[in-house]
C-alpha cells in the first residue's frame, strides 16, 4: 500500500477532505530520507505472523479510539488548535 493509498483510506475514515498533493518543497531536501517500504516477510518466515486485522479495518478502530477518548489527547483549555501547514492551492 502506498503513503498515497493510505492517506487517501485514512482521509476517507476520518471523513476528512482528500489529501492534496504537493511537490516536495527544494530546501527540504536535505532531509528527504528517500523512499521508504515496509516489508514483513522476515516476521513472516521467522515467527510465522500474519496480520488478522486490514489496514482499513485497524485505521477505522484506531480513529474512534482516539473519538472516543479525545478528552485524554486534547489540551482542554485549547480543545480546538489550529493546524499549521501551508494550504495548498488546487488546480
Amino acid at each position: 500500500m502506498s503513503l498515497g493509498e493510505m492517506a487517501g483510506a485514512l482521509s476517507r475514515l476520518a471523513g476528512a477532505p482528500a489529501p492534496v498533493y504537493m511537490p516536495f518543497p527544494k530546501d527540504a531536501s536535505r532531509i528527504d530520507i528517500g523512499s521508504f517500504v515496509a516489508d514483513s516477510t522476515r516476521i513472516r518466515r521467522e515467527l510465522m505472523w500474519l496480520p488478522k486485522t486490514s489496514f482499513e479495518d485497524g485505521a477505522a478502530r484506531t480513529l474512534d479510539f482516539f473519538r472516543e477518548h479525545l478528552e485524554n489527547y486534547l489540551d482542554p483549555a485549547n480543545p480546538y488548535p489550529q493546524c499549521h501547514f501551508k494550504q495548498a492551492q488546487r488546480a
